[in-house]
Protein backbone atom coordinates (compact mmCIF):
# COMPACT_ATOMS: atom_id res chain seq x y z
CA UNK A 1 0.00 0.00 0.00
CA UNK A 2 1.20 3.29 -0.79
CA UNK A 3 0.93 6.19 1.70
CA UNK A 4 1.92 10.01 0.43
CA UNK A 5 3.58 7.81 -2.54
CA UNK A 6 5.82 5.65 -0.71
CA UNK A 7 4.94 1.90 0.25
CA UNK A 8 7.40 -0.10 2.52
CA UNK A 9 7.93 -3.67 1.57
CA UNK A 10 9.69 -6.18 3.48
CA UNK A 11 12.78 -7.49 1.66
CA UNK A 12 12.84 -11.25 1.32
CA UNK A 13 16.44 -11.35 -1.18
CA UNK A 14 19.18 -10.65 0.62
CA UNK A 15 20.98 -10.43 -3.18
CA UNK A 16 19.16 -7.11 -3.96
CA UNK A 17 19.27 -5.77 -0.86
CA UNK A 18 23.21 -6.06 -0.50
CA UNK A 19 23.56 -4.63 -4.66
CA UNK A 20 21.19 -1.84 -3.44
CA UNK A 21 23.30 -0.90 -0.06
CA UNK A 22 26.36 -1.59 -2.18
CA UNK A 23 25.09 1.28 -4.94
CA UNK A 24 24.53 3.51 -2.35
CA UNK A 25 27.64 3.46 -0.68
CA UNK A 26 30.10 3.90 -3.50
CA UNK A 27 27.99 6.32 -4.70
CA UNK A 28 27.45 8.63 -1.77
CA UNK A 29 29.61 7.64 0.97
CA UNK A 30 33.10 8.85 -0.84
CA UNK A 31 32.04 12.19 -0.87
CA UNK A 32 31.55 12.50 3.22
CA UNK A 33 34.22 9.29 4.07
CA UNK A 34 37.73 8.25 3.34
CA UNK A 35 38.37 5.36 1.14
CA UNK A 36 39.02 3.42 4.37
CA UNK A 37 36.05 3.97 5.71
CA UNK A 38 34.15 3.40 2.19
CA UNK A 39 35.90 0.12 2.06
CA UNK A 40 34.57 -0.89 5.93
CA UNK A 41 31.19 -0.20 5.38
CA UNK A 42 31.43 -2.29 2.05
CA UNK A 43 32.76 -5.10 4.07
CA UNK A 44 30.65 -4.64 7.02
CA UNK A 45 26.79 -4.37 4.72
CA UNK A 46 28.48 -7.46 2.54
CA UNK A 47 25.86 -9.87 1.28
CA UNK A 48 26.59 -12.23 4.24
CA UNK A 49 26.29 -9.83 6.60
CA UNK A 50 22.73 -8.56 5.11
CA UNK A 51 21.91 -12.31 5.21
CA UNK A 52 22.47 -12.69 8.57
CA UNK A 53 21.04 -9.70 9.81
CA UNK A 54 17.33 -11.19 7.80
CA UNK A 55 17.57 -13.63 10.04
CA UNK A 56 17.05 -12.00 13.34
CA UNK A 57 15.30 -8.43 11.97
CA UNK A 58 13.18 -6.98 8.99
CA UNK A 59 14.57 -5.25 6.41
CA UNK A 60 12.45 -3.48 4.64
CA UNK A 61 12.60 -1.30 1.22
CA UNK A 62 10.92 2.23 0.37
CA UNK A 63 9.47 2.15 -2.92
CA UNK A 64 8.54 5.51 -4.47
CA UNK A 65 5.62 5.89 -6.70
CA UNK A 66 6.40 8.59 -9.59
CA UNK A 67 9.73 8.72 -9.57
CA UNK A 68 12.29 7.56 -12.43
Amino acid sequence: MYENGIELKLADCPEQVAALVRETIQKVYPHYYPSGAVQFFLALHCEAGIEKAMSFEEIYLAMVRGTS
